[in-house]
């Protein structure tokens, strides 16, 4: 699960996001010839589709504005993984987006976690073992069908 945290490319970040999704209780579906599509059912109920945006360095405003511009309005919530800056230490990487990016995805309708947040919130459901702890906080709260 500690890929998550280097992984710079769109597709490897998705596949990571959704293998801990995965561990902590969701489903995933996949298209016809098997393939991962990133569309996964929560434990709860709500449906949500897994984006990857990562960079080896930070992410630019510019890769915000043209995820946000792709955005199409759907009844599938979508979860946005960031992942920047992969080669420096997780504990030492300043925030994947700015603050006015993050919010653009927000009111594009998007959910955001950053790959650090989401592995760190894997590792303490994992430590004691409370999945549906895990479906109770943000951004996956806003899931319940």
């Amino acid at each position: 699960m500690t890929r998550i945290l280097t992984a710079a490319d769109a597709s490897a970040l998705r596949d990571a996001a959704v293998g801990i999704l995965c561990a902590v209780g969701a489903t995933a579906q996949t298209s016809t010839d098997g393939v991962a599509t990133g569309l996964l059912r929560s434990p709860t109920g709500g449906s949500l589709r897994v984006v990857g945006l990562g960079q080896i360095g930070p992410i630019k405003s510019f890769h915000v504005e043209v995820l946000a511009m792709r955005m199409t309005p759907t009844n599938v919530a979508l979860l946005v993984v960031t992942n920047a800056r992969v080669a420096q230490d997780p504990k030492d990487r300043p925030p994947d987006l700015d603050p006015a990016d993050a919010q653009l995805l927000r009111k594009a309708g998007a959910r955001v976690i950053a790959a650090r947040e989401l592995y760190n919130t894997f590792m303490k459901a994992r430590e004691t073992g409370r999945t549906d702890d895990f479906w109770q906080r943000p951004p996956f709260a806003e899931l319940q069908s």
